[in-house]
């Protein structure tokens, strides 16, 4: 990952990584894009009829669920989160002149991997693996081996 502390000439990673993905983990559509930013999103589609309000949904996610809408064309729900909060470094922001110095400097770009990972870690929540409610990371690692 990169930040900006390396250096004024940083590596943009995003430059040479795809502005979109999409794939099904755990039964479930996800997909990824970019928005207005530069920054990486993630959405993840649940099953048709199966409706939550994002409020009753403890899930483990990059900056929390920060999208929910039913979509018009298909009739199912979609969570989703960015990669847009303070400590994230936002494509848009790198070379801005009139920038203040320091205020990103410990901000870190999420690349198109760990926005993937975070997909499938809310797929694979979405789908009811969670262990007492809460988020294990080694049942997930353990499943994301054996189904990649």
């Amino acid at each position: 990952m990169t930040n900006l502390k390396k250096s004024a000439n940083i590596d943009k990673p995003w430059e040479d990584e795809p502005n979109k993905d999409s794939g099904i983990f755990c039964g479930l559509d996800w997909s990824i894009k970019r928005n207005h930013s530069g920054a990486w999103c993630g959405y993840v589609k649940m099953p048709p009829g199966e409706l939550h309000k994002a409020d009753d949904i403890d899930v483990h996610v990059h900056g929390g669920l920060t999208f929910e809408e039913v979509d018009p064309k298909d009739n199912r729900q979609v969570f989703g989160f960015d990669c847009a909060h303070l400590d994230d470094l936002l494509p848009i922001l790198v070379g801005m002149p009139d920038m203040p110095r320091g205020l990103f400097e410990d901000a870190v770009y999420r690349d198109i991997d760990y926005v993937t990972d975070q997909c499938k870690r809310l797929c694979w929540q979405l789908a009811g693996n969670t262990f007492h409610g809460k988020f294990n990371e080694a049942l997930y690692q353990e499943f994301k081996n054996k189904n990649s």
